[in-house]
């Protein structure tokens, strides 16, 4: 399992977290700025969350040729949703959303698989 971010601070919160609950052991953390070419092959299932729909579209539009069939992803945009998902109208299918709600917070979470 692999853990990315772009920003040192952000990962290291998450190698804590990981910690925490006694997984950092089973995960590898890599500053990357999205999902690594050279990995994506031996990859079954990508979140990506936290951030505005462009910004998942570009790391999806990035490492598309990389991204092996039958991935699923699972994404949460706090913006852009439609952007995101005209994207995903070409190489993944139907997408499945799922709106979920924390606190007065709402969240849609998409979930589609790889072509």
């Amino acid at each position: 399992m692999y853990a990315s971010d772009i920003a040192k601070g952000p990962l290291d919160s998450a190698r804590r977290n990981a910690e925490r609950y006694g997984v950092a052991d089973k995960i590898e953390f890599r500053l990357a700025d999205g999902i690594d070419p050279e990995l994506a092959p031996d990859i079954n299932c990508i979140i990506i969350a936290g951030m505005g729909g462009e910004t998942i579209a570009g790391i999806l539009e990035r490492a598309d040729s990389s991204i092996r069939r039958g991935t699923t992803v699972i994404l949460s945009p706090h913006t852009k949703l439609e952007l995101l998902l005209t994207q995903l109208e070409s190489g993944y299918s139907t997408p499945h959303l799922t709106e979920i709600t924390e606190g007065r917070r709402k969240y849609t979470i998409i979930t589609a698989s790889r072509l």
